[in-house]
């Protein structure tokens, strides 16, 4: 995962030093496997470029070397890792982590889902596909190219009509 993360990130990191502009940013899916089916969990992205539409998202800086916000997959608090993590391992609890709040409540949702409960086991294999996200790409639901946004937005819809149980999307998170 570390490793395809880091590749499909760094494609969209040159692009965005290189000003090209071929790129919009990472599509990502975390997903397991029903006998031949797969099952979406998780449907995101990580764009290009940060707030002020100009520099270079911090969910990609330093992608090749740094974890802590790596496409949002990061360890660090507020990004997906970490945050599974923090409850996963009970830091909201640990008086030795300075943490001003607890996980946020989707991560438990994604706790519960992922984890035999009161464990660190996982309930089955979990897979991550990734991919950078080119201009002209075309989406699977048309012959002309998509957005990255609009990519996610209906990724996500179509996996929560066909697995509303097993996908851990939220509205708008």
């Amino acid at each position: 995962m570390e490793s395809h993360l880091r590749t499909e990130g760094w494609k969209v990191v040159e692009d965005w030093k290189d000003s090209d502009d071929n790129y919009e940013g990472v599509i990502y899916m975390m997903y397991t496997l029903d006998g031949d089916t797969l099952v979406p969990r998780y449907i995101g992205k990580a764009g290009k470029y940060g707030r002020d539409d100009e520099g270079l998202s911090a969910n990609l800086q330093n992608i090749r070397t740094n974890n802590t916000k790596f496409a949002r997959w990061g360890d660090g608090y507020a990004y997906h890792i970490g945050e599974l993590s923090a409850v996963v391992l009970n830091h909201q609890d640990d008086e030795s982590v300075n943490r001003d709040r607890d996980p946020k409540g989707k991560y438990q949702k994604w706790a519960d889902a992922l984890f035999v409960p009161d464990s660190r086991t996982l309930r089955e294999e979990i897979y991550f596909w990734a991919r950078a996200w080119q201009i002209e790409d075309t989406g699977p639901f048309y012959g002309f190219e998509t957005s990255l946004e609009a990519l996610e937005y209906n990724l996500i819809n179509l996996a929560s009509d066909l697995f509303p149980d097993r996908l851990l999307n939220s509205e708008g998170a």
